[in-house]
């Protein structure tokens, strides 16, 4: 049960960030360099 419930999170983990780096790749090649720095 326990090794389920890791096996679960680092799977949820891994995809999040992977989505989020290919958002971030995405947005890095669109926007200009002071759009990101006002984002984060």
């Amino acid at each position: 049960m326990f090794a389920l419930l890791v096996l679960l999170a680092v799977i949820s983990i891994g995809s999040i960030a992977a989505l989020v780096g290919v958002v971030a790749r995405d947005g890095y090649r669109r926007l200009p360099e002071r759009a990101l720095v006002r984002i984060f």
